[in-house]
C-alpha cells in the first residue's frame, strides 16, 4: 500500500513557473555542450518546431490526460501549410498579435528576419518566400488570434498523436508504463526538482517516475518521440546528449529522497527512455546502465564517444553565465598562437 507520495517531495509550481527559474536545466547544458560559446545568448530562447510540438503534444496527452491535452491544444481543419512556413507564422504571431489582427499588416522586414531565420528554401528569391508566407499564412495567423494562447495541431497530427498515444498503452512493451490499477504502485508525471550540485542550482522535470512502494524501487523515465525509428533511438542519444538527462535527474531525484525518512530505503533504478515515432509505431524501452556513473565517459571502437558529465559542463556554462567574458576562455584579447587550435579542430 502507499505510505507516501513521491509527489509530496516534489516543487509545487506550474510548468510556466518552473521554466522561469534561473536554475539550471538538461536543455541549457546540453545545447551549451553541443553549440559553445556562440549560443549563449540563445540558450533560453524558446523555439518551436514541428517535431517539437508534435512531441509535446504526445507527451501532455499520455502524462497528463486527455482534459490537459484540450486545455493545451486545438485541431484545426486549416489548408496544408508547409512546416517551415507554419513556424514562421508562429514566430510573427508570437511577436505582433497583440499589435497586427492579420499577417498583411506585418511589416515586411520582420517577416523577411523571420525568414531568414529559418533554412527554408535558401536559394528562392526573397520575394518569392515573403509571397509564399503570406498566401498560406493569413487562414494561419486568424485561426491562431481565434484560438489564443492555444497550440494548433492539424487533424492529420492529431492522428498521429493519438496512434501514438494508443500505440503506448497498448502496446506490451511500454503498456506497464501507463498501466494505472497497481495499488502498490505509483505513476507520477512532471514532476519538478530543484537542488544545488556543488554549489550550483540545477532543475528538472521528469516525464515519469514509477515508485513501486512493495519492493522499494524507483523507476525514473523519458517519453521521446524519435525523427528515427524507435531501433535507431541509440544515434539520437548520442546526437542530443540525452546521457547528460539521465545522470542529471538522476542525481536530482537521488538528493530529494535521500534524507527522507520513507524514501531514502529505496533504490533509484536506472534510466530509461520510452522512444516511439509517429510511422512504424513500435514503442521500445532503452535503458542507460551508466547512469550513476560520475566524470566524463569514453566508449566505442578507440573510445570514439565521449560522453561529458552535466556537472563539469554545467559548471563552466554557469562561469560563463556570471562573467559574462568577451571570448571563450582560453582565447586572448591579444596574441593567440593559431596552431594551437588546429591541433584539436575539426569540420
Amino acid at each position: 500500500m502507499i505510505k507516501k507520495s513521491l509527489k509530496d517531495l516534489a516543487l509545487p509550481i506550474t510548468e510556466q513557473e518552473y521554466r522561469k527559474d534561473p536554475a539550471l536545466s538538461f536543455s541549457a547544458i546540453s545545447r551549451f555542450d553541443r553549440e559553445g560559446f556562440d549560443k549563449l545568448d540563445e540558450l533560453n530562447e524558446e523555439f518551436t518546431t514541428p517535431s517539437l510540438t508534435f512531441g509535446s503534444a504526445v507527451d501532455c496527452w499520455i502524462t497528463e490526460g486527455i482534459e490537459a491535452f484540450t486545455e493545451r491544444f486545438t485541431v484545426a481543419d486549416i489548408p496544408s501549410i508547409q512546416p517551415a512556413i507554419k513556424s514562421i507564422v508562429e514566430a510573427l504571431y508570437k511577436k505582433f498579435s497583440s499589435i497586427y489582427t492579420t499577417i498583411f499588416g506585418i511589416p515586411s522586414k520582420a517577416i523577411e528576419e523571420e525568414i531568414r531565420n529559418s533554412a527554408w528554401q535558401p536559394r528562392w528569391n526573397l520575394d518569392t518566400k515573403i509571397a509564399k508566407v503570406l498566401e498560406q499564412g493569413e487562414e494561419l495567423y486568424k485561426f491562431m488570434q481565434e484560438a489564443q494562447d492555444k497550440v494548433i495541431l492539424s487533424m492529420q497530427t492529431y492522428q498521429e498523436v493519438e496512434r501514438c498515444v494508443l500505440a503506448l498503452k497498448n502496446s506490451d512493451t511500454t503498456k506497464f508504463y501507463f498501466n494505472e490499477e497497481d495499488e502498490d504502485v505509483e505513476r507520477l508525471y512532471q514532476l519538478k526538482f530543484k537542488h544545488t550540485l556543488n554549489g550550483i542550482d540545477y532543475r528538472c522535470m521528469m516525464d515519469e517516475c514509477i515508485v513501486d512502494h512493495k519492493n522499494k524501487v524507483i523507476i525514473p523515465i523519458d517519453l521521446k518521440t524519435s525523427s528515427k525509428k524507435e531501433w535507431n533511438f541509440f544515434k539520437s542519444f548520442i546526437k542530443w546528449n540525452y546521457h547528460m538527462q539521465a545522470r542529471l535527474y538522476y542525481r536530482l531525484l537521488l538528493e530529494t529522497v535521500k534524507n527522507d525518512d520513507y524514501f531514502k530505503d529505496f533504490t533509484i533504478l536506472d534510466y530509461r527512455f520510452i522512444v516511439i515515432n509517429k510511422e512504424s509505431l513500435t514503442p521500445l524501452v532503452w535503458e542507460f546502465p551508466m547512469t550513476k556513473v560520475f566524470g566524463d565517459i569514453q566508449f566505442g571502437k578507440n573510445n570514439a564517444y565521449t560522453m561529458h558529465d552535466p556537472e563539469l559542463v554545467g559548471r563552466t556554462l554557469r562561469k560563463y553565465l556570471d562573467e559574462s567574458p568577451r571570448v571563450p576562455y582560453g582565447i586572448s584579447l591579444e596574441i593567440n598562437d593559431i596552431t594551437r587550435w588546429l591541433t584539436d579542430y575539426t569540420e
